[in-house]
């Protein structure tokens, strides 16, 4: 009966909202303040919120570093990948040119997934960019064949409307360049620029609007691009709601990643609530005051 409602109500907000810059906080602040215990569940985590400097004014950061739980982690994909269950079980429903294979965060053996966000102090900065209150919605491996494009998919230009910002990880599983289908973006300041002149012009009306290649030629804007290109163990950071992007688009090289999404913990794509049922109890990766972040910021729902 209360996931019930919830979904009514979130759905109802998700209806109301317009994808814009400024109705979509209006009503993201109204959310908020239905959902007082989840306010301040998160208000005291031991996390320290870092700010980096490029990912708050351009809406991305490219990481490239070694170390030993990252080559785990693309161990641990290429071992998910090469598996006869792999490509039996990824979600091509929506999309045929990028398929997804969700990461079950209670096999122990993924939990080295979520050990690498305490490197680098990754959870911190998201943190720094997002505020107190994030999620971890999910994470995936994603497949890119890159051997078609579809008109009006996102391999178009066009921003994510999961929230008001979010940030999302993409972890290179093989060398990405310009046969691979790579992730091209447009930085955030650019992006809001393009949204106001093309909403302005009428030709779209919400950030998730597809915005075709010819209009950023004609707003003079192709100098901006940035396509993400990297070797295996290439880490970018990517606030999708607010750069203009497109990705797995035709190539002779076909693509595999490994993408986190994290969102505001009010965005109306996650439920008010997770099950108290699941969580980590115990782990031979993460260490028990990692556990206690990770139960506190994962959504265990889905």
């Amino acid at each position: 009966m209360i996931s019930n409602l919830d979904y009514k109500i979130r759905s109802f907000f998700l209806k109301l909202d317009r994808r814009d810059y400024k109705s979509s906080k209006f009503l993201a602040f109204i959310y908020k303040l239905l959902n007082p215990i989840k306010f301040f569940k998160q208000n005291f985590l031991n996390i320290i919120s870092e700010n980096e400097k490029n990912l708050q004014e351009e809406g991305f950061k490219q990481y490239s570093f070694e170390s030993e739980n990252l080559e785990k982690i693309i161990k641990r994909s290429n071992k998910i990948i090469n598996s006869k269950f792999f490509y039996q079980q990824l979600d091509s429903s929506k999309k045929k040119f990028l398929q997804s294979y969700k990461i079950n965060f209670f096999n122990k053996e993924n939990h080295i997934y979520l050990k690498l966000l305490f490197e680098n102090k990754f959870l911190n900065i998201i943190r720094g960019y997002l505020g107190k209150h994030l999620t971890l919605k999910e994470i995936n491996i994603f497949y890119s064949p890159n051997s078609n494009f579809e008109k009006g998919r996102s391999q178009e230009f066009h921003m994510d409307g999961d929230g008001n910002k979010q940030i999302k990880i993409f972890l290179y599983l093989n060398d990405v360049d310009s046969d691979g289908g790579p992730l091209t973006i447009l930085p955030k300041k650019i992006s809001r620029k393009i949204f106001d002149i093309m909403k302005k012009k009428k030709r779209i009306v919400k950030k998730t609007n597809r915005v075709d290649d010819d209009s950023i030629r004609e707003l003079n804007c192709e100098k901006y691009l940035k396509p993400l290109y990297g070797n295996t163990g290439t880490i970018n950071l990517v606030d999708t709601s607010n750069c203009y992007h497109f990705g797995s688009r035709p190539g002779k090289k076909e693509r595999f990643i490994v993408l986190y999404q994290f969102l505001d913990s009010f965005s109306y794509y996650l439920p008010s609530k997770s099950s108290k049922e699941k969580v980590i109890s115990s782990s031979d990766i993460l260490n028990a005051k990692e556990i206690k972040i990770i139960n506190n910021i994962v959504q265990y729902s889905n």
